[in-house]
């Protein structure tokens, strides 16, 4: 990914996540990751659509923490996503504790929107 299309990717999902609107990361990057927590139908829209727009998906089946040391920390993308509570609340402190630029957001009662950069923070 050249710097050009990072910048507008990464724009396109920080207005997103910080919009306010009810799709707020609608606009997730092809090249993105998306998170499915089966039981959640949020989750699963949300990633069905993300899904059909190019993006690839990993299914949240256990613990978020073995997923992220597993999977997610390499990741070549942006990973985003709809979870419940507890477990934006895990992936957040350790996407943040690696480094990751970390957005997040309530969307309805027990679930969460959250969106890691593509890019380390800076500081």
């Amino acid at each position: 990914m050249d710097r050009r299309s990072f910048i507008v990717e990464s724009a396109a999902l920080i207005a997103g996540v910080c919009g306010g609107g009810r799709a707020s990361l609608a606009s997730v990057p092809s090249a993105a990751t998306v998170l499915v927590d089966m039981s959640l139908e949020r989750s699963v829209a949300f990633a069905s659509k993300a899904v059909s727009a190019g993006a690839s998906a990993v299914r949240l089946d256990g613990d978020v923490g073995t997923l992220w040391f597993m999977r997610l920390a390499d990741t070549r993308g942006s990973i985003a996503g709809v979870l419940r509570p507890s477990d934006a609340f895990v992936l957040t402190r350790l996407a943040r504790h690696a480094g990751y630029v970390v957005s997040e957001r309530p969307v309805h009662a027990g679930t969460v929107e959250i969106a890691i950069a593509v890019r380390r923070a800076l500081c």
